[in-house]
């Protein structure tokens, strides 16, 4: 459309200096001597809406005329883009600009008869060359509008400029934006505003003049004609003459009441609500705020972190609140239950460094109730009970965070956990349950058994050390042993019978191995249940047939492996021998009586099968996890668990009874397990002398009395306990056992 258009005007008239595109174009229509350009504009621009300075402003961008004249009335106009206004290449808001009238300087108009681009800016309000305020209504008050289009004389034939001395008055806020427009040069530096955007320079001078120019007030005063300039005189300067002004204003009208009140007290409505938000975009003005109150009053520690100059003297209540994510009032709790002191209600109380590093470290000593649940291995109901009892300091809901409805030191946690490592036990290993199981069958609340416990009313029997604090603890209730414990996976066989696992390990031979004798005839079922095996036929077939295995060496061979070519060699024949599938070689112990001149019964003494027969039948009264020969030998015996993850050693040697317990590394999973669990373990295994071979950590325990069975029936729990709860599964190819 602009190639096609005509020039509209007549003759040619050059842009003047500042002058923007509208004004330019309504001039322009004035020379052409027309009375109304709203007319001649709807006539040349047919069909285009918008205001007059609208329509003139893209009559500009359309008629024919050089670019280069065209961007440098463009550079003087005000255009819209992103939410600002852009005039001379500065950013300014809606609020900053207004076209809809007229204003200006008569000295201006009297020198050149055009209007000025700046006087749109709503916060220019007197020239800087002519030191006279701009003229906005005539003699009757009436506003001057853009329709119409003579500069020099009013639509009432008054003239509108009048001589006038030029004398630029260079340190106004006036002659500032025409600086920042690029009308003007200026050799004088505002440190505190020359990187600010336009808009920003206003806006901030229009705040602090605001403030320096009234009393102080919380109202927000009313704004009048010299407040910009006002502020502009505080600005202009460095930060430390701005920190002047703004002190000097501060013990002009405020008492020193007021300044220890708290700067929001002191500065009143410039402080208050949001103003503390754009403060923060004022970071120099804020500052400055800041160190000159800092100066004459109180202010808090975190109000004043990281500005240099300032010597802090004291912490307000608040602000130490704060500083620990608390509530005021819980801060005050806080502070009265360790003796600090601490103002009246509705006063301000105050700090010294001290102070405020004692109430630091209680503060930062605190720890949810979660967390002291945690430590104590107990239920957040228990820790909340143990406050109600007075065992922790407690204070509930004081925090800011909601889910934290009590906050504990955990000084407290750590000196009833080292009381709790002192609790006398009455050493029952069988029949004994954790907290849970016990309260519920009390019908007593969990939190009363710790208070009885700590009490000493309530003893335990004994504390697992493997858990943390109160989850160890474990309290013996006899009659519930058959009927709290978990069904063994075996049903205990009757009198004179056993079962195929009870047969493997009185033999030593495998299971498999036993159900392939069942199958020959050596070892008969029970007629009741195929299951079982009778007891005086595995007794007849052990005290006749001997694993060779077991007397390797006798056979003259290094190892278990190669007992058959050791027995070929001796000439001992192979009984119950199968070629289709392999099971354990068994030999006769009259041949091998013959071959070694002694007897290879295991026979142990009187004294050692009491021992274990009296071990024996105590283990049973409980949960029996590991299967029990019905004798004792001389030879290690192997007490497995039913799923034979885990096995202990028994012999007997002279008057007592000797348990093993290796760990080995050839046993993959039980090393595992072991390596990476050794305090666990060693504590299970307390009162067992460890000692090494070769790779092999090996417990060995004696017993001789009824002391010692107790020792060892406690172990066997633990172990078995630990064998269930940390033995990895098995998902490799390799045997634990």
């Amino acid at each position: 459309m602009r190639d096609r258009m005509i020039d509209p005007f007549t003759f040619h008239s050059d842009p003047r200096e500042a002058e923007p595109a509208h004004a330019y174009i309504i001039r322009r229509i004035g020379e052409e001597f027309h009375r109304s350009p709203r007319v001649y504009l709807d006539r040349v621009m047919d069909g285009k809406q918008g205001t007059l300075v609208e329509k003139a402003d893209a009559l500009l961008r359309e008629m024919p005329m050089p670019e280069s004249t065209r961007q440098r009335v463009l550079h003087s106009t005000l255009t819209k883009s992103r939410g600002y206004f852009h005039l001379g290449g500065e950013r300014l808001m809606a609020h900053n600009v207004s076209t809809k009238f007229r204003r200006y300087c008569p000295g201006c108009i009297e020198e050149d008869p055009y209007h000025r681009a700046w006087w749109e800016i709503t916060s220019f309000r007197r020239c800087p060359f002519h030191r006279c305020d701009l003229v906005e209504k005539d003699d009757l008050g009436r506003r001057q509008a853009w329709s119409w289009p003579f500069f020099a004389v009013d639509r009432f034939g008054q003239e509108t400029g009048r001589p006038m001395r030029s004398d630029p008055e260079y340190s106004s806020f006036e002659y500032y934006i025409i600086q920042r427009l690029g009308f003007a040069q200026s050799p004088i530096e505002r440190p505190l505003l020359d990187d600010l955007p336009l808009d920003r320079v206003i806006d901030w001078c229009e705040f602090v003049g605001r403030l320096l120019a009234n009393e102080r007030t919380v109202r927000t005063p009313r704004a009048f004609l010299g407040q910009w300039e006002k502020g502009f005189e505080a600005l202009r300067g460095s930060r430390s003459q701005l920190e002047q002004h703004l002190e000097n204003w501060l013990l002009q009208h405020t008492d020193q009441e007021q300044r220890n009140s708290g700067i929001e007290t002191a500065f009143g409505w410039a402080r208050r609500g949001t103003r503390i938000k754009m403060l923060r975009t004022m970071r120099p003005v804020n500052t400055a705020m800041k160190i000159a109150f800092a100066r004459n009053g109180r202010i808090g520690r975190a109000a004043v972190h990281g500005i240099d100059g300032v010597e802090h003297r004291e912490i307000l209540l608040t602000e130490l609140a704060a500083r620990h994510n608390l509530h005021k009032k819980g801060m005050r709790a806080v502070l009265e239950s360790i003796g600090v002191p601490v103002s009246a209600k509705g006063r301000v109380s105050h700090f010294d460094d001290e102070t405020v590093a004692v109430v630091d470290a209680f503060v930062g000593d605190l720890i949810s109730e979660k967390e002291a649940a945690r430590l104590l291995g107990c239920s957040r109901t228990v820790v909340w009970g143990l406050v109600r009892f007075g065992r922790l300091r407690g204070y509930s809901r004081i925090a800011r965070r909601n889910a934290v409805r009590i906050l504990i030191p955990r000084s407290d946690v750590m000196a009833l956990l080292q009381k709790m490592d002192d609790l006398p036990v009455t050493g029952e290993t069988h029949s004994v349950y954790t907290l849970s199981t016990f309260h519920q069958r009390e019908k007593m609340p969990p939190q009363e058994i710790v208070e009885r416990v700590l009490r000493g009313d309530i003893v335990i029997s004994t504390i697992d050390r493997s858990k943390r604090g109160i989850s160890g603890w474990r309290f013996h209730v006899a009659e519930l042993a058959r009927r709290a414990r978990r069904r063994p996976r075996w049903k205990k066989p009757p009198e004179g019978k056993m079962t195929r696992t009870e047969a493997s390990v009185l033999t030593s031979l495998h299971p498999r191995t036993i159900r392939f004798l069942v199958r020959q005839g050596a070892i008969r079922n029970s007629r009741e249940n195929p299951e079982w095996l009778e007891r005086d036929s595995v007794e007849t077939f052990h005290a006749t047939f001997v694993k060779a295995a077991l007397h390797y060496r006798d056979l003259g061979v290094r190892s278990p492996l190669k007992v058959v070519l050791g027995a070929e060699r001796s000439g001992i024949p192979i009984r119950f021998k199968n070629g289709a599938e392999y099971y354990d070689t068994i030999i006769a112990r009259t041949d091998l009586e013959r071959l070694t001149g002694k007897t290879s019964q295991i026979v142990a003494s009187e004294a050692a099968q009491q021992i274990w027969n009296d071990f024996k039948a105590a283990y049973e009264e409980g949960y029996c996890a590991f299967h029990m020969p019905p004798r004792i030998g001389v030879r290690a015996q192997k007490l497995y668990l039913a799923s034979r993850r885990c096995f202990f050693e028994v012999l007997a040697e002279k008057d007592s009874v000797v348990v093993l317990k290796g760990f080995a590394p050839k046993k993959v999973r039980e090393w595992k397990a072991f390596d990476e669990n050794r305090e666990v373990f060693v504590e299970a295994l307390k009162g067992f002398k460890w000692q090494t071979k070769g790779e092999t950590q090996q417990a060995k325990f004696r017993m001789r009395g009824a002391d010692d069975i107790k020792v060892v029936r406690s172990a066997l729990d633990a172990v078995h306990w630990h064998i269930r709860t940390l033995l990895p599964r098995n998902s490799s190819t390799a045997k634990s056992i």
